[in-house]
């Protein structure tokens, strides 16, 4: 069973079973699992068992971590993998930005102009957002937008970073669950996020992979 588990923080798999749960053999996480007929049943740090539809975030400290990757399952088309690689750059060319002085409308213009350079679309619905003991507060963090326009970055501010790229028009819509977000042309999307901070020199981000594991093909 545990060669199906990657660990929750820095997605390396093979982690290490114990009769409360498992230990992650990178970087020593340990997290609780509960085994009943050869199927692992998750729980939360409070022993809550997970079910269907809950949201799962890492705390530490009493502050919210936030980050999200893509996966490939099986051999993608090479559009899917171009509009994957598009979203990944777009988060990064935003976040080489921040730093204090820099406004918020000169991360969203850089996100923008790589999307729209591949003819793909910025989601404008959704946007990166402040965290902290808040998981989710101000500011809002937009993916398009004005060079030189919006709030300037001060030192010890924490946001995420975390475009949604289309492949077709940017326009999303939520299905019947209230929950699930699809693109209204039904075309492909895809999303990377990391949390950053602001220092006195530059940015720290929160949420990087010990083993600098982050891309879908890794």
């Amino acid at each position: 069973m545990a060669d199906a588990v990657a660990c929750p923080i820095c997605t390396m798999s093979d982690p290490l079973l114990s009769e409360d749960g498992f230990e992650c053999g990178t970087c020593g996480h340990e997290w609780l699992a509960e085994f009943s007929d050869g199927v692992g049943d998750v729980h939360d740090a409070n022993g809550n068992l997970l079910a269907n539809g809950d949201d799962v975030t890492v705390i530490k400290d009493g502050y919210f971590g936030d980050t999200s990757k893509m996966y490939f399952v099986g051999e993608p088309p090479i559009l899917a993998k171009r509009l994957t690689d598009t979203a990944q750059r777009a988060m990064y060319a935003g976040m080489k930005l921040v730093k204090p002085g820099t406004q918020l409308g000169d991360i969203g213009a850089a996100i923008q102009a790589v999307v729209e350079a591949e003819r793909f679309s910025v989601v404008r619905e959704y946007c990166g957002h402040g965290i902290g003991q808040v998981f989710h507060e101000e500011p809002q963090i937009l993916h398009y937008g004005k060079a030189g326009t919006g709030l300037t970055l001060k030192e010890g501010m924490v946001f995420t970073i975390e475009p949604m790229v289309n492949l077709g028009r940017p326009e999303t819509k939520v299905l019947k669950d209230d929950w699930t977000a699809v693109t209204r042309d039904k075309s492909l999307s895809a999303q990377f996020e990391h949390s950053i901070g602001i220092t006195a020199g530059g940015a720290e981000i929160f949420t990087l992979s010990p083993a600098g594991k982050f891309h879908p093909t890794y």
